[in-house]
């Protein structure tokens, strides 16, 4: 059953993912073993994007 849910070798992008909730939800998927991009929407949040690969 936990294989029907598993999000290893899948692929997440999260827009607001540098603090807050996104933050929380980044750190979610990549517990899970998810790859996660993470997008700012505003340019001046330290560089607009990163990348977790697990």
């Amino acid at each position: 059953m936990n294989d029907l849910f598993s999000l290893k070798q899948k692929m997440a992008i999260v827009t607001g993912g540098k603090g807050g909730i996104g933050k929380g939800i980044v750190r979610g998927f990549a517990s899970m073993g998810t790859d996660v991009a993470i997008v700012a929407r505003k340019r001046s949040q330290k560089g607009g994007r990163s990348w977790v690969n697990n």
